[in-house]
């Protein structure tokens, strides 16, 4: 549970967009909690103003947008990986093939 203090800072708090890249995914999870709990909590006196509501909505959304980032730059390491691993993959294929054939010609030849 988040105490009143930094329930507070979280609330009035707005990160840059380098804070919010270096938040853990933790962090960044809570935040986000705290203030779509606090847009759907009725009738309190901090969500009055319909513009500090969509400031809420919109901190939401960036918290939101960070995380569909690194899903997405993970996403681009594994599709990295995987082509990197592909590319090996194909290169040793070649060389096996290479000295298969070259057995191959070599078992033909008459000696």
């Amino acid at each position: 549970m988040v105490d009143d203090d930094r329930m507070h800072h979280i609330l009035v708090e707005r990160e840059s967009a380098r804070e919010l890249r270096e938040l853990s995914n933790v962090e960044l999870d809570l935040r986000h909690d705290v203030l779509v709990g606090q847009s759907n909590r009725l009738g309190s006196a901090q969500m009055a103003s319909l513009i500090q509501r969509q400031e809420y909505i919109s901190r939401i959304d960036a918290y939101l947008m960070e995380r569909k980032r690194r899903e997405t730059a993970r996403q681009g390491e594994r599709m990295e990986a995987l082509s990197r691993s592909i590319n090996r993959l194909t290169v040793i294929i070649v060389i096996s093939m290479i000295v298969g054939v070259g057995r191959w010609l070599s078992a033909l030849r008459p000696r």
